[in-house]
């Protein structure tokens, strides 16, 4: 339905849904809008309705109705109250805006809703959102299970190729990568594919990495740490044996505990930070 805000997750629910309405009913009814055929369209609720006509005996479901001639900025407000008892996901949150889209000006919809949505209050934040929505639906998943921030969303939407941006995010789901991880492995595997001239879809598919990827013996953490260090090899041949070196000369300095050193993005420089972490003191 076009008051759906989260499509891609049709006939999915939590488990805890499930058991919440088989024990004790729908306790929030969804909201039906209706119309002059006298039929009716789901506005929000369409989980909690899958969920009733499947495993609940009654062939009756109690709902809120609202009136045909319901404004859309009323639905819209009742849309985001009733899907708000939890918190909305990124996705969620880029597909009410796209619901939002179709009634209202980009203006309107940062003035109305920004604060509830907790965006920024920019138009751009608008495109920004509608955006994300155009990619394809396996990342989208991945946006709203919360396995990709919106810092790595931003970069995997200044890759042209749909398939690219796909092959990376299968990358990241195969080998349970993190934020940090995966803004770093990104950066990694971008560079190398734009230096050998070629996508990085096709960049992943070489052999050294599919033998990798496709190891038997290793876990997942120990894939992404020896595919960092072959990426990272392959960029910059010097840079573990300059590592290896910098982590022997910080211990060699005795500092503290709460001591440590970072060094510069692939030693480009000399420069050398110190950072100290503040200790609890115990009594």
């Amino acid at each position: 339905g076009k008051w759906n805000i989260h499509p891609w997750d049709k006939g999915c629910y939590s488990i805890e849904l499930k058991k919440s309405i088989i024990q004790t009913g729908i306790v929030h009814p969804p909201f039906l809008l209706s119309h002059p055929d006298k039929n009716f369209e789901v506005v929000s609720g369409h989980k909690r309705l899958h969920i009733a006509e499947k495993y609940l005996k009654s062939d009756k479901i109690g709902c809120f109705i609202l009136p045909e001639n319901l404004p859309e900025k009323s639905i819209l407000d009742l849309l985001l109250t009733d899907q708000s008892s939890t918190p909305l996901s990124l996705a969620e949150k880029a597909r009410f805006i796209q619901i939002a889209s179709e009634y209202m000006t980009k203006e309107e919809i940062i003035e109305n809703f920004s604060k509830r949505l907790e965006i920024r209050e920019r138009n751009s934040v608008v495109d920004e959102m509608l955006g994300l929505l155009a990619m394809d639906v396996d990342i989208v998943k991945e946006i709203h299970c919360g396995r990709l921030q919106f810092k790595m969303i931003g970069e995997l939407l200044r890759l042209k190729n749909p398939g690219d941006r796909l092959a990376l995010v299968s990358l990241f789901k195969e080998l349970s990568l993190g934020g940090g991880k995966q803004k770093k492995l990104f950066s990694l595997i971008r560079d190398l594919a734009y230096r050998n001239r070629t996508s990085v879809s096709e960049f992943l598919e070489g052999d050294e990495i599919q033998q990798i990827l496709n190891h038997k013996d290793m876990n997942p953490p120990q894939k992404a740490q020896h595919l960092g260090n072959l990426l990272q090899e392959k960029l910059t041949p010097t840079y573990l044996d300059s590592e290896n070196k910098f982590v022997i000369f910080a211990k060699e300095l005795g500092l503290p505990e709460n001591f440590s050193l970072g060094h510069s993005q692939a030693f480009e420089t000399d420069e050398i930070t110190a950072i100290c972490s503040h200790q609890k003191s115990s009594r």
